[in-house]
């Protein structure tokens, strides 16, 4: 696969640093209600992509990789909609 540069590598690092003191700050000197939890979730889902993509190369992985990737994604929404759909039907 083809090598990712070291500036990427710090250009990503700064970007997850930024990301994690901008959860901190909502978190702490924001008042969002029922926004917290899925601003909180986006963020971190950014940051799961950037990790993904670039440290653990990704972004230059073959198709089978992908595959697996987007069937463990699909299993956990599988998972997730079934827990959401069991806790929705509860008294």
């Amino acid at each position: 696969h083809k090598p990712i540069s070291p500036g990427t590598y710090g250009v990503v690092y700064v970007c997850l640093l930024g990301l994690t003191a901008l959860t901190v700050y909502l978190a702490s000197a924001t008042k969002l209600g029922a926004w917290e939890v899925p601003v909180a979730l986006g963020i971190a889902s950014v940051k799961s992509i950037l990790v993904g993509l670039i440290f653990m190369h990704l972004a230059s992985s073959n198709r089978l990789t992908w595959l697996i990737l987007g069937a463990g994604v699909l299993f956990l929404a599988v998972m997730i909609l079934f827990t959401m759909a069991d806790y929705w039907t509860r008294g």
